[in-house]
């Protein structure tokens, strides 16, 4: 299963068992799930996913936070931090270095070889330039969703806003290449 939907089961855990028991059993459900996922992901594969730790790192520290003081708007902003986060990577990559989405394409040809000829031309390589730039916006602009629904609304509508990354990654890049 793809670590990014994986990521969210702590999260929709918190909203089913706030909805039942309260924040805080939700908020330590999250926890304790976010931590099994870890283990569970290692058992299974031996190996122990990067982004899957973040994740949980943020979840706990978050959680805990919230808990301490006896609020799940710190909570809710996991998904934020993690947009900012990736969201200044990719810039940092777009403006400092090289586009992430083209500096990541040796890794992409050794696990698909033939990407190489698709995506040696110049149209290509704007096309990902673009769209690196385009995936940067997106997090940005979805973070402050979030942000603003974990703040104003509840958390059926908060898991929602998070859920909405998905459509939103999918129109972005299906516009890019005609920005």
């Amino acid at each position: 299963m793809d670590m990014m939907f994986v990521a969210l089961i702590p999260l929709v855990l918190f909203v089913l068992v706030d909805l039942k028991w309260g924040m805080r059993a939700g908020i330590v459900t999250a926890c304790v799930m976010a931590v099994a996922l870890i283990a569970y992901t290692w058992f299974r594969t031996g190996t122990i996913d990067q982004f899957l730790v973040g994740e949980t790192v943020l979840i706990v520290v978050m959680g805990l936070v919230s808990l301490r003081l006896n609020e799940s708007k710190f909570f809710k902003m996991q998904p934020v931090a993690v947009g900012v986060i990736f969201s200044s990577v990719i810039l940092w990559y777009q403006f400092f270095d090289e586009p992430l989405l083209i500096k990541m394409l040796p890794t992409m040809y050794a696990m698909m070889p033939q990407l190489k000829e698709f995506y040696s031309s110049d149209h290509a390589l704007q096309v990902l330039d673009r769209l690196s730039l385009v995936m940067a916006i997106t997090l940005l602009v979805h973070a402050a969703l979030v942000a603003w629904v974990a703040l104003k609304k509840g958390n059926v509508a908060w898991i929602m806003a998070r859920l909405a990354i998905y459509p939103m990654i999918l129109i972005a890049a299906i516009l890019s290449p005609l920005l």
